[in-house]
């Protein structure tokens, strides 16, 4: 099978002063069943950086412009159907520290206004029970080991 170049992008791991955490609810493209929950974030555009990228995203899918953009914490390279075709995607998840807030939505891209459904505050223990698929998989403990202190010195290599 053949090797997919790897679309570059950016998530954020937000932490509010109250060790809440925000995800969004998404469903994959023309499978309105496939539900998971997101870190926001999205792709590099053309002569980005990870930071300006993950800026611009944030500012668009959450309004939010004043922020404290810590290290990247993980790494991780899926490759995932997507509608109609496969994407390997390559991400970089940063730790952003945040005063609380109020999400603002407006910014949202035509196809995020389809498929990410709504968003939600976690609390960890809100995290360790949910009954949707978080993603990564593992997001519960790896959100407790950031809410304990212990990040990484370099970015941890995550999975699906």
């Amino acid at each position: 099978m053949e090797e997919l170049p790897p679309r570059l992008a950016v998530r954020a791991v937000i932490l509010d002063p109250r060790g809440r955490t925000l995800l969004f609810r998404i469903h994959a493209p023309g499978d309105p069943s496939r539900i998971f929950w997101i870190t926001p974030g999205g792709g590099l555009e053309p002569g980005e950086t990870e930071l300006d990228a993950l800026r611009r995203e944030l500012r668009e899918e959450t309004g939010l412009t004043a922020c404290d953009i810590g290290p990247c914490i993980w790494l991780r390279d899926q490759t995932f159907p997507w509608g109609e075709r496969r994407i390997r995607q390559r991400e970089a998840y940063y730790l952003v520290r945040v005063p609380e807030f109020e999400v603002d939505i407006s910014g949202h891209q035509e196809d995020e206004r389809v498929l990410l459904q709504r968003f939600r505050w976690f609390t960890p223990g809100e995290l360790r029970g949910w009954p949707e698929r978080l993603v990564p998989a593992n997001f519960a403990d790896l959100f407790d080991a950031i809410l304990r202190g212990e990040l990484p010195t370099e970015p941890v290599r995550i999975g699906r």
